[in-house]
Parts: C-alpha cells; structure tokens; sequence
C-alpha cells in the first residue's frame, strides 16, 4: 500500500492489494495475503520466523497484479553492497528496524521453501492457529470440526468431512506455538489478532481432505493476515 502511494498510484490501488473495493468497503473477492514462513516441522524446530511470504489468490499471480513491481521498487531501493532490494520497516512494536529482501533460489533458507506449503496433499495441518468465522455456541469439538470445515468451504478449497479433522490448542506441526497461551502463561502470550477478530475463537486443526488439495492453504477469518496458514503433512497418526 506505502509503495503504491509512494510511486503516485495511491488512487488506483488494485482491489486484489488493497482489500478494498472502489467505494473502501471489504471485497468479497479473494484477495493478497500474508503468511510468516518459520522453522516448524522438525524435531528441533523452534518457531523462529524467517521471512514472510506475499500470497496472491489461486488463480493470480504478483506479476499481474497492476503496478506491483513499480511499487515495490520505490520503497525497496537496491543496496549496491547487498546487491540486492532491501525494505527497511520501523514500528512501534519492534525492537529495531527490520529489514526485507525477496529470496534467491541460491541462498534461501530451507524455513523459506513453499513446497511444504504448496506440493499437493491429502492432509494438512495449520501452522499458524485458525480464527473460526463465527462466534461459538456450545464451544465443543463437534462444533468446531464442522466450522474449519466450512472454513475450508469458504477457502475455495473441497469440504472435508467432518469427521476427517482433528482440532486442538496444540498444532500437529512440530515448533509451532499453541492457538492459546499454556495455563499458568502470562496473556501477552496470545496471538494478536486484529480488532475485529479479537473475541473469535482460535484453533489448531489437523485435516484430512481424502483427495489431493495443492496449496496454498489458508483458513479462517484471518487467513488474509497471516493465520491459518496450514502445511501439508504425512503421518495421521
């Protein structure tokens, strides 16, 4: 959004970036997303977040997105000394600045790989907790299976059969924090969720589609801002 701004398109930013339609309400269409990429999925893995990815809907792609490339560019100068683009962001809730690059197949970090969130699956398990797209009212396990199935629904995605998903506080994916902070753990330890979402319930779920689903896998009513980004797994067990 700053980049577009910035490279004078700020009054015709693609519905598909901004989120927004042309009268500032939310699109119904699907639109881009973001996803942190962690060290998950290993016995020693830790959660540490290494990157993030940029998520454009199934049927799209960054390069077609109007502008996209220009208004990176204005705010990702190329570093002579890196020999690479590099977005600096500063914020309020970070200790420092934080600096972006895209990657390179010859230096990227195995966290930063897609195909574990891409290759094809029958089964998946979230990576980060999913936000249910509406309130509970009886807050048990039936309850919740029958609404990451229509997350799933709701995703693009094939509707799993209930009876297919497993949910918990706890995610199948080794590393990955839990969808609500440990008894005794102070509350800070929550995920942030923005303030729409705030009273939604949140879960980890296990999925199993019985049919090959490709990626990406995003479920919930965050899955635009980085939650209920699944991978796909092996074992059931």
């Amino acid at each position: 959004m700053s980049g577009y701004k910035h490279s004078g398109y700020g009054d015709i930013i693609p519905e598909v970036v901004s989120g927004h339609d042309r009268d500032g309400q939310p699109t119904r269409h699907p639109h881009l997303a973001i996803a942190p990429m962690a060290f998950v999925g290993s016995p020693y893995a830790d959660g540490r977040v290494f990157g993030f990815a940029l998520i454009p809907p199934r049927d799209g792609s960054l390069h077609r997105i109007d502008n996209f490339r220009t208004s990176w560019e204005t705010i990702a100068p190329y570093h002579e000394k890196e020999q690479r683009r590099i977005l600096k962001l500063q914020g309020l809730h970070l200790r420092g600045a934080l600096k972006l690059t895209p990657t390179t197949g010859e230096d990227t970090k195995r966290s930063l790989l897609p195909d574990p969130y891409l290759k094809a699956s029958s089964r998946w398990a979230s990576v980060t907790p999913i936000v249910l797209d509406r309130h509970l009212k009886r807050k048990d396990d039936a309850e919740i299976r029958e609404l990451v199935a229509s997350a799933c629904e709701n995703a693009g995605l094939p509707r799993p059969n209930p009876e297919r998903i497993r949910v918990s506080k706890h995610s199948a994916v080794e590393g990955t924090p839990p969808a609500r902070p440990l008894a005794g753990e102070p509350s800070w330890l929550q995920w942030k969720l923005p303030s729409l979402l705030k009273t939604r319930w949140l879960t980890h779920a296990t999925i199993d589609f019985e049919q090959q689903v490709e990626g990406p896998v995003l479920l919930g009513a965050g899955r635009f801002t980085g939650l209920g980004l699944c991978r796909r797994v092996e074992d059931w067990s």
